[in-house]
């Protein structure tokens, strides 16, 4: 009887580890940061095929007047999408992510990162009334590539709940969801996402 019970026993276990494996790896992610421009196509074809569910375009860089910048180029600025005048290729890139054969069905942009001070002039235009100068770049950002989902936030010193949430909602009034990155400040992080839901449920769906 006792060997009968340890085999169910082992038979079970199985099932429930391999049960977890399979949670675990039904979402994977991957940042991918300025080689995804300079050593195109090929990034692009690996990452299509690479199984990852999610990529994390590192990153888009907040101005102190709203503009989108990144790696020192401008993505949008007056409301206008400019990236294409230095990347041409990168809005066709993006949505070949996305387009079958690929393993890829979510498309992040990450917004932060250590001694990053995106957040800092969020909070600042928010707080001087300008929240329409980011709504105006980042619409123009969403209307020229519409297979981006998802915004990352990845606040590594800002910590203001307030304008954060107040971003976040804009960006979901958007077309973005939102993802957060924890790093330090459990509180913040937490407040944030219940703030977030609580004004536009569902928008903020992913905690990494």
């Amino acid at each position: 009887m006792k060997k009968k019970f340890t085999l169910i026993s082992l038979i079970l276990g199985l099932f429930f580890l391999f049960v977890g494996v399979q949670n675990v790896f039904a979402e994977a992610g991957v940042y991918v940061g300025g080689h995804i421009r300079r050593e195109r196509p090929g990034t692009i074809t690996k990452l299509r095929n690479s199984g990852f569910t999610y990529v994390i375009l590192f990153n888009v860089h907040v101005d102190t007047d709203g503009t989108l910048m990144t790696d020192g180029e401008t993505i949008c600025k007056d409301g206008v999408y400019v990236f294409g005048n230095t990347q041409p290729n990168y809005i066709n890139d993006v949505k070949l992510l996305k387009t079958w054969p690929t393993s890829i069905r979510r498309i992040e942009i990450c917004i932060g990162g250590w001694g990053n001070d995106s957040y800092d002039h969020i909070r600042d235009l928010i707080n001087s009334g300008k929240i329409d100068v980011l709504r105006n770049n980042f619409r123009a950002l969403k209307e020229a590539i519409p297979e981006i989902d998802a915004v990352n936030n990845d606040d590594e010193h800002c910590y203001d709940l307030n304008a954060a949430t107040t971003f976040h909602v804009m960006m979901y009034d958007l077309g973005y969801k939102s993802t957060l990155a924890p790093y330090m400040n459990w509180n913040f992080w937490n407040n944030l996402s219940a703030k977030i839901n609580n004004q536009r449920p569902g928008a903020c769906d992913r905690i990494l």
